[in-house]
């Protein structure tokens, strides 16, 4: 049976300390506004954010892959936009899967990566190669090149920078 977004789903699982001031450092990176109470009108959207400019809901969880991804993928349904779930990881202190709207697919264990404060929040494949994405205060662009063009000094730089922000994030210090 397919569930349709009027039956009945439950919330997306309420997030630890840890991993909703990771989701709040991914909203106050990207930029723009921010819902934090989307629950009262829908009490499904309680855990989340909603950023309505780059149509974008945040979810959280400790868990790995593909935990959440059923939510998610219910609550993008739901309100029709793109969606990130962040997760903290010790060796980058987080990682992303995004999924867009019209895009069946999860792609997994994104990486962030930032060349500077006002460039933009660009989410690059953990391998380094594939299908990366430039996420702003008006949505999401996705491109098969990434930021750093093959120059591996630079694709360093901009994961310090992201981990730097990150683990800022990770102790509550933004």
């Amino acid at each position: 049976m397919k569930m349709t977004c009027q039956q009945a789903f439950a919330p997306a699982p309420t997030p630890r300390k840890l991993v909703r001031r990771l989701m709040d450092a991914a909203a106050l990176t990207i930029g723009g506004p921010v819902l934090r109470d989307a629950g009262i009108e829908d009490p499904r959207l309680a855990n989340c954010l909603i950023m309505p400019l780059a149509r974008l809901l945040i979810c959280g969880t400790a868990c790995h892959a593909p935990l959440l991804h059923y939510e998610a993928g219910m609550l993008q349904k739901l309100i029709d936009l793109d969606a990130l779930i962040v997760r903290p990881d010790a060796g980058h202190e987080a990682v992303f899967d995004i999924r867009l709207r019209g895009d069946g697919a999860w792609h997994c264990g994104y990486r962030l990566w930032l060349e500077t404060a006002d460039a933009g929040v660009w989410l690059v494949p953990p391998e380094g190669q594939g299908r990366c994405f430039l996420i702003g205060k008006q949505g999401i662009e996705a491109s098969d090149h990434g930021p750093f063009a093959h120059d591996e000094r630079v694709r360093q730089q901009g994961h310090a920078r992201a981990r730097l922000l990150l683990a800022v994030a990770r102790q509550g210090w933004y």
